[in-house]
Order: C-alpha cells, then sequence, then structure tokens
C-alpha cells in the first residue's frame, strides 16, 4: 500500500511540475529525485512487477472499500467516534490514490467525497462536544451497496461494486 500512496504522490508532483517557479523547481526535483529513487528500490526489493499493476491496484481498492465499509457500519449504528473519522479520511485517502493510479469509477468518487464530508461533520461534532448527526438512512439498512462480502482466507474481501478491471 505505502509504494502506491509514494508512486501517486509521485505522479502528482511531476504533474506540478510545470507550474513551479524557476525557486520551487529546483527543490522539487531534488525531493521527486530522491521519492523516484525510493520508488525504484522499493519495487525491487518487493518484488512489484508493473504487470502486476492491476491486480494491486484492485487490492488498493478493496482495501478501501473494506476500511469504509467498516466506518460506515460503525457511522449508521450510531457509535461513530474519532476512530471513525479517522477510518472515513483513510478510505477517502486509499480511494484518491486508486483514482490518481488509474482507477477510474463514478461510485468510488462518490464515496470518496462522502467519507471526506463525514469525516468533517464527525470531527466538528467530536471538537464541539456534541453527538455526531446520524448519517441519512441510518438504521434503515440503506448506506452506499458494497456488493457481497467474500470470506475467503483470513480477511473478508469484498466483491467491487464497480468495474474493475478499467475498460
Amino acid at each position: 500500500m505505502a509504494y502506491y500512496c509514494r508512486f501517486a504522490a509521485a505522479e502528482k508532483g511531476l504533474e506540478a511540475m510545470g507550474s513551479l517557479g524557476p525557486a520551487d523547481r529546483a527543490s522539487a526535483q531534488a525531493y521527486l529525485g530522491e521519492l523516484l529513487g525510493r520508488l525504484e528500490s522499493d519495487r525491487v526489493r518487493l518484488g512489484i512487477d508493473s504487470a502486476d499493476k492491476d491486480r494491486d491496484l484492485g487490492n488498493l481498492v478493496t482495501f478501501a472499500l473494506t476500511v469504509f465499509k467498516r466506518a460506515d457500519d460503525v457511522d449508521r449504528a450510531g457509535a461513530a467516534d474519532k476512530n471513525t473519522a479517522l477510518a472515513f479520511f483513510t478510505a477517502a485517502n486509499y480511494m484518491d490514490v486508486g483514482r490518481t493510479l488509474g482507477f477510474r469509477d463514478e461510485k468510488l468518487d462518490q464515496m470518496s467525497k462522502y467519507a471526506k464530508v463525514r469525516t468533517s461533520e464527525l470531527r466538528a461534532a467530536f471538537k464541539e462536544g456534541r453527538a455526531p448527526v446520524l448519517p441519512a438512512g441510518a438504521g434503515d439498512g440503506t448506506g452506499f451497496d458494497l456488493g457481497e462480502q467474500e470470506t475467503t482466507g483470513a480477511q473478508p474481501t469484498w466483491t467491487h461494486p464497480v468495474a474493475w478491471p478499467p475498460p
């Protein structure tokens, strides 16, 4: 996961290079050079093959959906706490990394936006010392359809509610 998060950051940084002024460009190039060097050494050390990128990206999105589902279940049960806000924030970040690496899906984008909004709402409620407002549909079984749970292996995974692999 960390490799692909750094990879997405490097891609964003390379995209932003064109908009930097000369003073910032030198330090950005130095930083990106170090980051790309670390990515290459990590790729070799971890045995990451570019042919496996789709599989790895699928695992990243599955992880994001799993974190989102756990946070959403706690939130809809009315038991949200600071860890729930952190879980929403984490899920949204992993969804954004997936988008940066090429996973484009409207439902995933909606879920990322929802997770960011819920993070803000939960954090504001805790900061103000009040109970958070329950999300729409809490308690009635509605919410995001994350597909069916598969219980293969030690970790449950979720079938993708989005098209995978991308066309």
